[in-house]
């Protein structure tokens, strides 16, 4: 081989070796996002095999004063939003 021809491969092997570990970097990535779906479904899986479901009332530590039972209020005076209820099931989620 000749040394022109050297310097050639050796520039096409760096190449394919960045390519490999962008490859490793990118299914790294993957594998994280998904585990971290499975996570969350497991979670909420579990947490739905409770008596009583955490996101049906407000006497939870999570939920905050504005927190109701009932629907989404809001309160306006004079076109201003002073005051709006949260479901409890909207705060547990978000």
């Amino acid at each position: 081989m000749s040394s022109r021809s050297q310097k050639l491969l050796k520039i096409i092997i760096f190449s394919l070796v960045g390519i490999g570990i962008a490859e490793c970097l990118i299914a790294y990535y993957v594998a994280f996002y998904y585990n971290v779906i499975i996570a969350w479904s497991l979670y909420y899986l579990i947490a739905s095999f409770t008596k009583k479901l955490p996101w049906t009332s407000c006497n939870n530590d999570f939920n905050t004063p504005a927190c109701d039972d009932g629907f989404n209020k809001t309160i306006l005076v004079k076109g201003e939003v002073i005051y709006k209820n949260i479901s409890a099931a909207t705060e547990y989620f978000e």
